[in-house]
């Protein structure tokens, strides 16, 4: 796909749609599998790396002031899951379970972390009830961590700049932390 400004996060749905983020428009292009030229166009500002999509259609979206949350066919972004700790979130992952899994940094620091919104309901959002942010107890093995993604057995990858992949486990909202 020629024409694209600064493309900086991929990410493809179920449908096999993919998912451009561009970090020069603030955008997000939307392709249909194959396709050169795209169908859709979802609106953002301070975007950053990192996309995901749930398996609802729901489209998940680093960014400065956090996570913006496209509902199914929004074109622009329905709520953004943030929190003080957080001064941008650089990339993210969901889970099977919904649960939003960042790579983020630290407000007041230059250093990273990966932490986690745990599922919660677009009610939820509508009424203002937001999921508590947990930052998860990774090991980054003497490295900054870069990207997150989720395998097909739910486990969390996380890279670093060692440079190599850790395979941190399966992601257990309930525990608050992962080990490898």
């Amino acid at each position: 796909i020629a024409g694209l400004s600064l493309p900086t996060g991929l990410a493809v749905d179920a449908n096999g749609s993919l998912y451009v983020v561009e970090e020069g428009s603030e955008s997000i292009k939307v392709f249909a599998s194959g396709a050169t030229t795209p169908f859709k166009v979802l609106s953002g500002s301070g975007l950053t790396e990192g996309v995901a999509v749930d398996s609802h259609g729901t489209v998940f979206v680093a960014s400065v002031s956090g996570v913006l949350v496209y509902l199914k066919g929004a074109t622009t972004a329905s709520y953004t899951l943030s929190d003080p700790s957080i001064a941008a979130v650089l990339y993210v992952a969901v889970d099977n379970a919904g649960n939003v899994i960042v790579e983020y940094q630290r407000a007041g620091t230059s250093s990273t972390g990966v932490g986690a919104f745990p599922a919660f309901t677009s009610l939820g959002a509508s009424l203002g009830v937001a999921p508590r942010f947990m930052p998860l107890s990774v090991d980054s093995a003497g490295g900054s961590s870069f990207d997150v993604a989720l395998d097909k057995n739910g486990d969390l990858l996380v890279g670093n700049n060692n440079p190599r992949i850790l395979n941190i486990g399966v992601y257990r909202p309930a525990t608050q932390t992962a080990a490898f």
